[in-house]
């Protein structure tokens, strides 16, 4: 533990040589100045814990040396206690209106001494706490509320985009239960239709935005183990090949047969099922989405999967993945959704100890990559 420092200030030799040998008995450090001029430079160069201060000096005396650094926004928290031969009750109460927090008379006490200058330390200690907490609780708070600014607005855009499904789904079953006898049968089959896929994709919001909310409440235990990332791509892409074939999208997996990774097997199902979803709605008809994976080092690999879409503008890429930020870009088929789905996607990445970032060409493609570390960088 780092000893304290105590700077002892008074121009006569004796007296500071006995005060240095009763503090160095008590585990103490100390400096030595024998000047007011002297005190303030060494103060100014490294600052010590607490300050001894003769008020009895020639051409600067205490007093002043108490007023100049207590003026300093450097050196005005440091503790000053004068020590001097003065006990008239004006020079008391002078340097306590400087700034002192203690006054000991000469001569002095040992063991008095050493108390009162443990006992200021340890308030200067507690203060310097309180003042460092007080810092991280407005930090904190500053960040609350621009948590809760951001949660608002980004809760406003979800309800916003969960009416639309509904009012489609309102709508249409409207027009079939009570009007259903004016329409042919190929357009009560074309409502359905609309009632079907706007039920999907209310189901789908709802389900990220349950997710979501699951990880930020800390609902989601995080549970790694050794993953087939193989398997798991191509159960993703048997989920999605029928929606794959409504566009003529061709949808695959080159990841090997050994590739491994350590993570919890529930989140990267789900960033890989947000993933594709995303490349398959922004990828026009007969276009290609395909899951591959690569090394990154001896510590991660890492996941792509990469699309012939329609690529992302360079300013958005980034804020894709920011939960205060809202694109309406619809798909190639006018599929619409908030982007909750990447969100979610970079919050599970990270809590698997890895990163994701986008790599885009505009009308050409684009390519997620995700990184996960392997067994070993776990055992390390």
């Amino acid at each position: 533990m780092k000893k304290s420092k105590i700077l002892v200030v008074d121009d006569n030799f004796d007296n500071v040589f006995l005060i240095k040998s009763s503090l160095m008995l008590n585990d103490l450090e100390t400096e030595e100045a024998y000047s007011g001029k002297e005190a303030i430079e060494k103060v100014l160069a490294d600052p010590p814990d607490l300050i001894l201060l003769d008020i009895m000096m020639p051409e600067m005396d205490g007093y002043e040396v108490c007023k100049i650094l207590k003026d300093n926004e450097q050196t005005r928290h440091i503790p000053i206690m004068f020590i001097t031969a003065k006990r008239e009750y004006d020079d008391i109460v002078k340097g306590f209106k400087l700034g002192a927090v203690d006054y000991v008379s000469k001569p002095f006490n040992e063991q008095e001494l050493f108390v009162r200058i443990n006992n200021h330390l340890e308030l200067k200690k507690s203060k310097e706490q309180i003042e460092e907490q007080n810092k991280e609780l407005n930090r904190k708070n500053l960040q609350l509320t621009e948590l809760n600014q951001t949660k608002d607005k980004f809760f406003s855009i979800v309800a916003h985009d969960l009416k639309n499904p509904f009012n489609t789904i309102l709508g249409f079953a409207k027009l079939l239960v009570f009007k259903m006898q004016k329409y042919k049968p190929e357009q009560i089959h074309e409502f359905s239709k609309l009632i079907y896929d706007a039920s999907e994709k209310g189901y789908k919001l709802l389900e990220n935005l349950l997710e979501w909310s699951r990880s930020q409440t800390g609902r989601i235990q995080y549970v790694p183990e050794i993953i087939n990332l193989a398997a798991l791509a191509d159960n993703t892409i048997d989920l999605f090949k029928g929606g794959a074939a409504t566009k003529s999208i061709s949808l695959s997996s080159d990841v090997a047969a050994d590739d491994f990774a350590y993570g919890d097997e529930y989140m990267i199902k789900t960033i890989l099922r947000n993933l594709v979803s995303n490349a398959l709605k922004f990828t026009e008809n007969e276009g290609s989405v395909s899951i591959s994976t690569q090394e990154a080092g001896e510590d991660f690999i890492e996941v792509l999967v990469m699309d012939t879409g329609i690529g992302i503008q360079k300013e958005k890429r980034e804020q894709l993945f920011n939960i205060g930020t809202h694109f309406s870009t619809k798909g190639t088929a006018n599929e619409s959704g908030t982007g909750l789905g990447l969100i979610l996607c970079k919050e599970f990445v990270e809590k698997n100890g890895g990163t994701i970032r986008i790599e885009s060409e505009l009308k050409k493609g684009s390519t997620f990559i995700f990184s996960l570390p392997k067994k070993e960088i776990q055992q390390s």
